[in-house]
């Protein structure tokens, strides 16, 4: 896909139970450190959440953080080391040319619970004016839009599943239409037990955990393993990158979605191959071209195997190696497509693909065999990155190695 002038990437942040930063992140998935990681008890399951270990007043400071939800500070703490990373954080562009564009679906649903249950059974008066902009899936965003002064847009993705893919599209997107500079794009979501109660009544995983959640492509799968955390990006130009010197991570390349109105198993494929296809051709690539996938399956059933069919009948005789990341790092919905973009940066960076924790069974059962190993001899520089929401979202992003 040839750009007069790329959108690359110059910084990367995350805060996850996996890593404070990116460094942290990648050593996790490279050196399989995730087993260091404990699952907490929430409700009747088992998820990945951040624990104690980190704390926001280190990395943001006291002021502000008293009325903050905690994806707020997530995602505060992402963009924070992520303008670090691209050497901004001490000379921040001018606000007009800064745009944030943040996926995040549930961060706010417990405090817009307890301020209409405030609200109905106290009366509005008993509301605090302080918790009132907590209460609106904008909030993350819009704080961080606050704390940067950022002018040139502030927008929030809520495609569920899908969310961090297209917010990184939609960032994108701005930069070539000149609407801003830069774009932080960041995803973003928390656990509470509302949440987790939330997917209890979906489907995504059983009342009761079973240590047979979180198996992608696994016909024994019983469901998602929940994660929360946030993760972000710095978007810019690459002419403007090597201008100012900037380490490039990356160039996104592409981005596509399309709705699938069926969920039946042969429809939802169907839309998935025209969705793949589509991005392909827009950028004049072959299949060929495409040299590894970091796959958005989760351990849900219903839809890794919409995501097996859809890449044995596409990519199979290339042998193309699939990493599905979230059987490492658990189902964070609106972090979980950045997340995924990140893991691509790494496994460019280190030209090397981490080993899954069930890969010999996924080989074993895979029709097409999932190659997952730490000694693929192609050079790793161009990456797919597939998702797929419940409500029928479907959405691929490319990404190159600069």
């Amino acid at each position: 896909m040839i750009e007069k002038d790329p959108i690359v990437v110059t910084g990367i942040g995350t805060v996850t139970p996996f890593g404070f930063n990116v460094n942290q992140f990648w050593d996790m998935l490279l050196h399989d450190k995730g087993g260091e990681v404990e699952l907490q008890k929430i409700r009747e399951q088992k998820a990945w959440m951040l624990g104690d270990e980190w704390d926001p007043k280190e990395i943001l400071g006291q002021r502000g953080l008293r009325y903050m939800i905690p994806g707020t500070k997530y995602l505060l703490g992402a963009t924070k080391s992520a303008l670090a990373h691209a050497k901004l954080l001490d000379s921040m562009p001018d606000p007009t040319e800064v745009g944030i564009v943040v996926g995040c679906n549930f961060t706010a649903m417990n405090s817009a619970m307890d301020y209409d249950l405030i609200t109905v059974s106290k009366g509005p008066r008993y509301v605090s004016p302080m918790q009132a902009p907590n209460a609106l899936m904008n909030s993350p965003a819009s704080q961080l839009g606050i704390k940067l002064g950022a002018k040139a847009c502030n927008t929030t993705i809520s495609t569920g599943q899908n969310a961090g893919l297209d917010a990184l599209g939609y960032g994108m997107n701005l930069i070539k239409k000149n609407r801003a500079n830069y774009v932080i794009v960041g995803g973003v979501e928390h656990l509470d037990e509302h949440i987790i109660w939330l997917y209890e009544q979906t489907g995504l995983f059983p009342s009761k955990y079973s240590d047979q959640q979180g198996r992608p492509f696994s016909p024994d799968s019983h469901g998602i393993i929940a994660s929360e955390g946030a993760g972000a990006v710095i978007l810019e130009r690459k002419s403007n990158a090597l201008a100012r010197g900037a380490v490039i991570w990356g160039e996104i390349e592409g981005w596509e979605n399309r709705f699938s109105l069926n969920r039946k198993k042969d429809h939802r494929a169907q839309t998935f191959k025209k969705t793949i296809s589509k991005l392909l051709n827009k950028g004049s690539l072959s299949k060929e071209e495409v040299h590894f996938i970091v796959s958005g399956a989760n351990g849900c059933k219903e839809f890794d195997l919409v995501e097996e069919e859809v890449l044995e009948e596409m990519f199979g005789h290339e042998q193309i190696p699939v990493y599905p990341v979230k059987q490492k790092i658990g189902e964070s919905f609106g972090a979980g497509g950045v997340l995924q973009f990140i893991t691509a940066l790494g496994i460019m960076a280190k030209q090397k693909i981490p080993e899954g924790m069930n890969v010999k069974e996924l080989q074993a059962q895979s029709a097409f065999g999932l190659r997952v190993n730490n000694n693929c001899k192609q050079t790793m520089n161009r990456a797919l990155l597939t998702s797929q929401n419940y409500s029928g979202e479907l959405s691929v992003v490319l990404v190159r190695n600069v």
